[in-house]
């Protein structure tokens, strides 16, 4: 078996390097990967004893990271360097498609060629024959995915919005002892993590559903907006994050029903671009009256490094929806809210933020839900249904 030497591992790295830059891929340290379609693939080597390459190739969808990442309270990660999912210690796990090693030879370019050429091999044999979420849920066994089979099992059913497959996976993790699947944060586990995003999102699509409904009874009304919860904080979810991709539907279909258009000819190919920005707008308004409200008060952390448009909104020359699209790639997330007030928004938003502007739409501006632009003038309105929130819980903690 030839053995080379420190001078032609360090070639060999070299000729790695030059390959894979000229296959279109990246690489990291001992990691090389490349998105491909949906997918994305990485793979691992590490020379032994200066005599053999060993490597193991991956993939998943891409988009199994996002999820990954947004159930664990990890928003922050989607944004970063794409080799986080490959390389970091919390991703989402993969499925092991190739595991292989090579002699190590004389011919130390043509070994990097060879190696990238079995990469690239592996994922065309792989694709040809499966499609990555059916081969993740037809696998009986856990062995070939990176940790716990039983995560990735999960992410596919979140992905395809099959909640309640995910659930019955949690809830019997759980019973048997297993909170976290390989994958705790600040304390909880990923299981534990899944069934909190699972009761969100059902309450998301409770609020998208009702939105041709009455929200309060009389008692509310009499009640007003302001003074109904806050009742146990012992019960309060954490809030992770809210995003305008999540009301895209619903807002074209309040569209569709503003401006008189079929649904089937709504998509992103054949409608224009004031269209598309609308539609954009109505989905996200709820999140951009938060979100201009945070920081209209200073209450943002230093991750809005924004400052220009910080500033343009502070003046009131840009809309919070233009800054919400445009600065924070549609997303409110929690590493923006300061310190001050995350408690508080972890008691409101997700448990009463929805019905205060729900009422505050139909009610007080005659609007309609997810049918509703952003205006200075309709914010300016609503601002003081956050500012009495925000007062009711500084008096009850002061209590």
């Amino acid at each position: 078996m030839t053995k080379i030497s420190k001078e032609q591992q360090k070639l060999l790295e070299k000729h790695i390097n030059e390959a894979v830059k000229d296959f279109g891929w990246h690489r990291k340290s001992g990691t090389v990967y490349k998105v491909i379609g949906e997918n994305f693939v990485h793979a691992n080597y590490i020379i032994i004893n200066s005599q053999k390459m060993v490597f193991d190739v991956w993939i998943k969808k891409y988009i199994y990271d996002d999820l990954f990442w947004t159930i664990m309270n990890m928003e922050e990660n989607i944004n970063r360097s794409e080799s986080l999912r490959a390389i970091a210690a919390f991703k989402s796990p993969s499925i092991l498609i190739e595991d292989s090693s090579f002699d190590l030879a004389d011919n130390i370019q043509e070994l990097a060629k060879r190696f990238m050429n079995t990469i690239i091999a592996a994922v065309r044999n792989f694709t040809e024959k499966y499609d990555v979420a059916e081969y993740i849920l037809d696998n009986k066994k856990s062995a070939g995915f990176f940790y716990n089979g039983e995560v990735l099992k999960c992410i596919v059913h979140i992905d395809r919005q099959e909640y309640s497959y995910a659930e019955e996976i949690a809830r019997k993790s759980i019973e048997n002892g297993d909170h976290d699947g390989g994958f705790e944060n600040r304390g909880r586990g990923f299981f534990d993590f899944l069934l909190s995003y699972i009761k969100k999102g059902r309450k998301k699509d409770r609020f998208i559903k009702s939105i041709d409904t009455k929200y309060h009874d009389n008692k509310n009304k009499k009640k007003g907006i302001i003074g109904r919860f806050f009742t146990s904080p012992k019960k309060q979810n954490i809030f992770s994050g809210d995003r305008v991709d999540f009301y895209w539907e619903s807002a074209v279909d309040e569209y569709c029903k503003i401006y008189n258009k079929k649904i089937q000819d709504i998509n992103l190919r054949n409608i224009s671009e004031n269209e598309e920005n609308i539609i954009w707008e109505y989905a996200g308004n709820h999140i951009a009256f938060f979100l201009t409200w945070i920081i209209k008060n200073g209450f943002c952390n230093d991750e809005l490094a924004d400052e220009e448009n910080i500033n343009l909104l502070m003046d009131e020359r840009i809309s919070g929806t233009d800054f919400l699209i445009n600065s924070c790639d549609g997303k409110l997330l929690r590493s923006y809210i300061s310190d001050t007030i995350v408690d508080f928004v972890d008691m409101y938003y997700d448990n009463r933020y929805f019905d205060d502007y729900c009422l505050f739409i139909e009610r007080d501006i005659k609007g309609v839900v997810l049918g509703t632009r952003f205006s200075w003038e309709i914010y300016h309105k609503f601002e003081v249904v956050i500012d009495n929130a925000y007062k009711e819980y500084q008096q009850g903690n002061r209590k």
